[in-house]
């Protein structure tokens, strides 16, 4: 009896071949473009005077597929950018950032201020204005205003969360 309980054991499971069953990827890849737009406006109807150069800076985490069933973020990547001020718009475009729907958000921070040599007053009031432009759309706005006689900022900065 045991002799045949063994082979019929051997026999039916021979035919059913269970095969692992394969990952399948929680969700696609989504590119996103990514720039800054910056501008500076006087105030208080001054027609001169504007600080002459603006740091900024834009960290972006990165969401990377560990395995085809997991997700994380990465270290930011830091991107610096030295720039000349102006009354008119400039647009910066940045290196490309990924999201994957549902799955983790990653952030955008946009930090900005002035380059002096010294930290010295403004002569005339202005304000500083940088956009985060994802997609061509304005996700987030960092802006700081400066009152003649007064210290610029030493940081503005502003955090966006993408939404996949």
């Amino acid at each position: 009896m045991l002799v045949f309980t063994a082979t019929t054991w051997l026999i039916s499971g021979c035919g059913h071949k269970e095969e692992a069953p394969q990952p399948t990827p929680i969700a696609a890849l989504t590119t996103h473009t990514v720039a800054v737009r910056y501008q500076a406006r006087l105030l208080n109807g001054n027609t001169a005077g504007l600080p002459k150069k603006l740091n900024l800076v834009v960290a972006y985490e990165r969401v990377e597929q560990t395995d085809p069933m997991n997700y994380q973020l990465s270290a930011p990547s830091v991107q610096l950018h030295d720039l000349a001020v102006s009354d008119t718009a400039q647009q910066v475009p940045l290196s490309r950032i990924a999201t994957y729907p549902g799955v983790i958000r990653p952030k955008v921070t946009v930090s900005m201020w002035e380059d002096q040599q010294s930290r010295t007053a403004a002569t005339v009031s202005y304000e500083m204005m940088c956009e985060l432009v994802l997609d061509g759309k304005v996700a987030g706005t960092t802006t700081y205003a400066v009152v003649a006689g007064q210290l610029p900022p030493l940081v503005a900065t502003s955090h966006t969360e993408l939404a996949p």
